[in-house]
């Protein structure tokens, strides 16, 4: 489970351990909803170039959570909208 947390700017920051269990601080850059789930944009906080995470934001009982995407299929079309969403917002 991740923790979530907002900061002195009011971002939603996110710890996520890395696979050497350290722990990353991540803030989400974006929401958006595709084939009626949502999912997080998710920027490294000390390390913006490394590139983007996406994780479907799923509602439980205890609250809402970050779950990667494991299935190809749904990671290839959240991945496309992603970047289509990417590609509109850079040209405004």
């Amino acid at each position: 489970m991740y923790n979530v947390q907002t900061n002195e700017n009011e971002c939603i920051m996110v710890s996520i351990p890395d696979q050497k269990g350290n722990v990353v601080q991540f803030f989400i850059a974006e929401v958006f909803k595709f084939n009626g789930n949502y999912y997080a944009v998710l920027l490294e906080e000390e390390n913006i170039e490394a590139g983007a995470m996406l994780l479907r934001i799923e509602k439980k009982p205890e609250g809402e959570l970050l779950v990667e995407v494991t299935d190809e299929t749904e990671w290839s079309g959240v991945s496309e909208k992603y970047f289509q969403l990417a590609s509109e917002s850079s040209r405004h």
